[in-house]
């Protein structure tokens, strides 16, 4: 066991290194990061940064970040925590201590990356004894050894799934707890709406918004990446108040919660878009909305009124639009 612990150092300095070597020689079927710029190519936002160099990072945090998990779960207990205390690096964490001072319940909502787990686990130590944690997964199959993992961490968390696992989650904030989730995967479509996203209409779960709602909580967007040195970056955003400028119409308000969750989201993935899981999804799981990143207000309406007559069954699913398809039709 500890020739293992002490190898991950080592076997770190070889990460990227063995992307640059193996970038070449392997398929774009098993390498994640050819993927990723195929769907980066596709999207007039980020087609700069579809090359060579960025597949090859992509490769290299995936690496680096599973070699982190990995080393993580095979330390003892003593020692899990003195190495999460040491190794995670908070940025914003003034905001998010000062969010936990109004006592109001808090939504941590991160974007899916492999570190993003480990994210979960030093937001609960922080936590410990203060307040109620849970982490609504996108199914029990799917929960990353997260049991495990807080149990040797010595911290209680709750793991909950599915729409009980959702019902659960208003009870743990409605009683001032903090949950955190990862809102950029959905099980059924269905049950999706559209945010903009990187110049596209993005389908995406609306749950995390109707928590937020619901509960009145403070949403907090956070990103969770690695660093050379076996180093976990936790980035958080200023909290999103889910109960302010509230419209009087809950679709409309869980809408513009929604999309202010994801332009956080976006504005961190732009700096360090190589952690990001889902970049080949993208082009599938969403529509161009035809406008450039500088449009302005009526640009953005005619669009939206363009879309939904391309798509009557948009606005069932997003019948807020409406409104803004009659003031571009005006």
């Amino acid at each position: 066991m500890r020739a293992l612990q002490s190898m991950a150092p080592f076997a770190e300095t070889l990460v990227e290194p063995l992307a640059m070597l193996t970038s070449p020689l392997t398929p774009r079927s098993f390498h994640a990061g050819r993927r990723a710029c195929q769907a980066l190519a596709s999207i007039p936002a980020t087609r700069a940064w579809a090359t060579m160099r960025f597949a090859r990072a992509v490769l290299a945090a995936q690496w680096r970040s599973a070699l982190l998990l990995e080393h993580v779960r095979r330390l003892p207990g003593e020692e899990l925590g003195a190495f999460l205390d040491s190794r995670i690096r908070f940025p914003g964490e003034r905001r998010f201590l000062s969010a936990l001072a109004t006592g109001r319940p808090l939504i941590l909502a991160t974007p899916h990356t492999v570190a993003s787990v480990l994210g979960c686990v030093a937001i609960a130590r922080k936590l410990r004894g203060s307040r109620r944690f849970a982490v609504l997964y996108q199914s029990e199959e799917r929960n990353a050894g997260l049991p495990a993992l807080f149990q040797r961490a010595g911290v209680a968390v709750v793991l909950l799934s599915g729409v009980g696992g959702v019902v659960r989650a208003l009870e743990v904030l409605k009683h001032g707890g903090c949950l955190a989730t990862m809102p950029d995967v959905f099980d059924d479509v269905s049950d999706t709406i559209v945010v903009p996203f990187f110049g596209r209409w993005l389908r995406i779960a609306g749950g995390t918004a109707f928590l937020a709602k619901r509960s009145a909580a403070l949403l907090v967007p956070g990103y969770v990446t690695t660093r050379r040195g076996l180093v976990v970056r936790l980035e958080a955003a200023a909290p999103i108040d889910a109960g302010a400028e509230a419209s009087g119409d809950e679709r409309q308000d869980l809408f513009a919660l929604t999309c202010r969750m994801f332009a956080e989201f976006e504005r961190r993935i732009a700096r360090a878009p190589e952690h990001w899981l889902y970049w080949d999804r993208l082009p599938r799981l969403s529509t161009p909305m035809e406008l450039p990143r500088d449009a302005g207000s009526p640009d953005f309406e005619a669009a939206i009124a363009n879309r939904c007559r391309a798509l009557p069954g948009l606005l069932r699913r997003v019948p807020e639009l409406g409104s803004l398809r009659e003031e571009a039709s005006t």
